[in-house]
């Protein structure tokens, strides 16, 4: 394969979103070539032996792939090199729901993977003309070796997969036997450490453990360390999303928050930044738990407060909200009052104000829509309240507030609204 062909088959699949490399055997390290998939499951791969099976490949010949996680994968011998042009992973069909839990089930990995396997598929370029993409490969091959002058070879029996050590076994490093026991150990134990930390809202312990926990997860300097770094964003998010749920936090706010979190990772542009958002992660979480964590509280004022929080233009009232938890209207106030140390009624007044205040420092939005957005409709009642509980009107709070608290509170605003 001449080089501008060469550049030219690199560019195509490319610009089509196909993970696409040239390879000279032998290759030191392959963790790249699955996006370091059967790395952080089993712990390890035989690289010596993927060396030796891509070397017994028919020379003239395309290979077509489908692994055990239903991945695409084709390689191609290249004429009077010692290499391969090698593609993948990737999918024809999205793999979710229904689909995803059987092959899950089928592959009998520990629970503990399921959603870094989840997230994983998520982050596979996804092919929706599989003939398309095989015809490709047959006018490349077409150029490369002559018209039907090559076999096109389907298998199931994957290269990476013949390699890998039998599942009990994938800790082993034969003259350092425990070691990769140890290296797993340390990493459940920064693991607890920063859930626990996260539990509590302690920014600076999360920070402390997740940072550790980074530099023994290092990635290898190689050319897909950005991959590499992403998977490891995303690992993280999935123990921290626990962490807040351990906490009492409820799933709408946690759910809202990671997905957030999950988009802005496949935005990250190096390995460095995968690092330090790392860190951001763990902070942020605490902050998560710092605001919504309801734990002290018991499950009917747990839901009650969640549902106050998620829409404040919804009907608040102590009749509505005991309807929906399904519990007497006489029962709920005692138990609210009881618990959080003020009236229900107070409360959704006060959740209402704040956030009116809120709006009223970071929006240029009349004082009347304000009151709407804040499920106050009745702009008198609004200002009296308002009034009451801050001491001054809207239209003074507003006008009065210097500007160093505008600038604050729009930083506390931006920060909450990417939560």
């Amino acid at each position: 394969m001449d080089k501008k062909f060469s550049e030219f088959v690199l560019k195509l699949f490319s610009g089509l979103g196909v993970p696409v490399y040239t390879v000279t055997l032998p290759c030191d390290d392959w963790t790249w070539l699955d996006l370091g998939l059967r790395k952080a499951i089993f712990g390890t791969v035989d690289h010596d032996k993927i060396n030796r099976r891509l070397a017994e490949h028919d020379e003239k010949a395309v290979y077509h792939f489908t692994d055990p996680f239903q991945c695409g994968y084709t390689t191609v011998c290249l004429p009077e090199h010692s290499g391969h042009l090698l593609l993948g992973p990737f999918l024809f069909e999205r793999i979710a729901g229904r689909q995803f839990e059987d092959l899950f089930q089928s592959l009998k990995l520990p629970e503990i993977t399921r959603d870094f396997l989840h997230n994983y598929y998520q982050s596979i370029c996804l092919l929706p003309d599989q003939a398309m993409f095989e015809n490709l490969l047959i006018l490349i091959s077409d150029h490369v070796f002559g018209r039907e002058q090559y076999k096109i070879i389907y298998e199931d029996s994957f290269f990476l997969d013949e390699a890998i050590q039998v599942y009990n076994n994938h800790f082993r490093i034969p003259d350092q036997p425990f070691v990769g026991v140890r290296h797993i150990e340390s990493q459940y134990s920064l693991e607890n450490m920063m859930i626990a930390a996260v539990i509590e809202s302690n920014e600076r312990q999360a920070v402390e453990y997740i940072s550790k926990l980074v530099a023994l997860t290092a990635v290898r300097q190689n050319t897909n360390e950005l991959r590499e770094g992403k998977n490891l964003c995303v690992a993280a998010n999935t123990l921290l999303r626990k962490a807040a749920e351990q906490s009492g936090v409820h799933p709408i706010h946690i759910d809202s928050y990671s997905n957030h979190k999950i988009q802005m990772i496949e935005q990250l542009t190096s390995a460095e930044q995968c690092r330090g958002f790392c860190r951001k992660l763990a902070q942020g979480y605490c902050r998560l738990v710092q605001k919504y964590s309801h734990k002290a509280y018991s499950q009917p004022i747990r839901k009650v407060i969640t549902y106050i929080n998620t829409d404040l233009t919804a009907d608040l009232s102590l009749k509505s909200l005991a309807a929906q938890i399904n519990v007497n209207a006489s029962y709920l106030s005692g138990l609210f009052k009881k618990e959080t140390g003020v009236p229900l009624t107070e409360y959704v007044n006060r959740c209402r104000i704040s956030h009116a205040q809120l709006l009223l420092l970071t929006t240029n939005l009349p004082i009347k829509a304000i009151a709407v957005q804040c499920g106050i409709s009745d702009i008198q009642y609004f200002s009296r309240v308002f009034k009451r509980i801050t001491g001054v009107t809207p239209k003074v709070y507003q006008e009065t507030t210097t500007f160093e608290t505008r600038r604050e509170f729009g930083k506390i605003s931006i920060d909450t609204q990417k939560q």
